[in-house]
């Protein structure tokens, strides 16, 4: 496997410091927006989680894409050398997806009372 190198920079190891960062920051803001908004009063420490909240999204998600496009040969090599042990396994992430989407629908539903 090559190592993907600018200027000294390891792209891989960048894309995923900033996942890291970015998933750690996540739960965090996300806990403190559920705690301010039960406080009318705190709208701007809200604004401000929100903010660091969406912020920590898209930055976790341009790190995704980026790590999974440097490592999309790594990837796929896997992938099709493990076939066999994954496909197997749709029974499970069937049951995952399944309980997330239930779950998800029940905090959307709490919105809305």
């Amino acid at each position: 496997m090559e190592n993907v190198r600018h200027s000294g920079i390891n792209k891989r190891r960048l894309s995923f410091y900033f996942m890291m960062a970015s998933f750690l920051t996540l739960p965090v803001s996300g806990f403190l927006l559920h705690l301010y908004s039960r406080n009318p009063l705190a709208w701007q420490a809200r604004h401000a989680c929100m903010a660091v909240h969406n912020l920590a999204s898209m930055v976790f998600l341009a790190a995704v894409i980026v790590h999974l496009s440097l490592n999309a040969k790594s990837v796929m090599a896997y992938v099709r050398t493990r076939r066999d042990h994954i496909i197997p396994r749709a029974k499970e992430l069937f049951i995952a997806l399944s309980v997330m989407v239930v779950l998800i629908a029940l905090g959307v539903r709490h919105a809305f009372h």
